[in-house]
Parts: structure tokens; sequence; C-alpha cells
């Protein structure tokens, strides 16, 4: 598996929100927090080596420098990324202090 840090987040200030449709994209890592949010359709994501298959209504969750990535989505897909800055969630970490997520789905129908 090629994975890369991606960079880019480093730059970038506020949540930033995608609903550009096209959610395919390679491994990588960063030290925000992303939710993507399944309205409809299907996807397939990976974290941390586990793959996992989203069906409408779901949210995955992917945490700072997990390794996550978005391996295929259904034609029909109505979804949304958001990426949080850590600041913007420092009571979840401090809560979650050494706590990891076993599982990215957090909701499935």
């Amino acid at each position: 598996m090629n994975t890369y840090y991606e960079h880019i987040q480093d730059n970038k200030s506020g949540l930033q929100l995608s609903d550009h449709g096209n959610f395919v994209y390679p491994s990588h890592f960063h030290h925000k927090i992303e939710l993507f949010i399944l309205k409809s359709g299907e996807m397939t994501v990976s974290c941390n080596g586990s793959v996992y298959n989203l069906t409408g209504n779901s949210v995955a969750f992917f945490n700072s420098y997990d390794v996550h990535e978005y391996l295929s989505q259904s034609e029909n897909l109505v979804g949304f990324c958001v990426i949080i800055p850590p600041a913007y969630a420092m009571r979840f970490a401090e809560r979650n202090k050494n706590k990891k997520v076993k599982k990215p789905n957090v909701y499935k129908p």
C-alpha cells in the first residue's frame, strides 16, 4: 500500500466541506479529523488497513493520523466530506485521550 501524508491539509484552516460527488481517493493521512457522511448510494472505504462497506445514511469517522482511503462508490452517490482541524475538536480530544475508534463506520441503518 502506498500511503502519503496529505501536506496540503497543513496549510488550510477552518472547516472544509466537499460535496463534489467523486470520492475515490488514495490512501493518505493527515492531522485533521475527517467525517464522511453518505446520504445515499454505496461506498467502500478503508481505515488503518480494514475495509468497510457503507450504504445510505452512514457516517465514517477518521481520527487524526488514521490511514484512510475511499476505494469505490456507486454512480448515484450523494455524500459529504467534512475535514475538521484538531483545534476545533479540543474537547473531543481531551475527553477521548488514548482511546481509539474500533471501526470508522459510526452509523449504518
